[in-house]
């Protein structure tokens, strides 16, 4: 079995699995926030305390955890641009929907 036949089975769980299962209608009253999307521990654990989130910066979000980064960074005001890719059309969907709730 090579790559592209596990990368397959991996991409059919979550179609028929999306992670997180989320209804973008409870974004309104369910602002989730916090580990590991806070850009505070970003900067600590990936970067030793050296992000600046007023500047600048690009961020590749594989997965979930795009939705909840964004919304911290707008909180604060940071041009910060988040990419999101994700293996899943049906999760991609959901982000999609969840951020323009927020």
């Amino acid at each position: 079995m090579g790559p592209v036949a596990g990368g397959d089975r991996v991409r059919a769980q979550y179609e028929a699995y999306p992670y997180p299962q989320r209804d973008p209608a409870d974004e309104a009253r369910r602002l989730i926030t916090g580990s590991p999307s806070d850009p505070d521990e970003i900067s600590h654990y990936v970067f030793g305390s050296q992000l600046d989130t007023t500047r600048r910066f690009r961020a590749l979000v594989a997965g979930d955890g795009t939705v909840i980064l964004s919304q911290m960074l707008a909180w604060r005001d940071s041009p910060a641009e988040v990419v999101y890719w994700d293996l899943s059309e049906v999760a991609l969907e959901i982000a999609q929907a969840r951020a323009e709730a927020r």
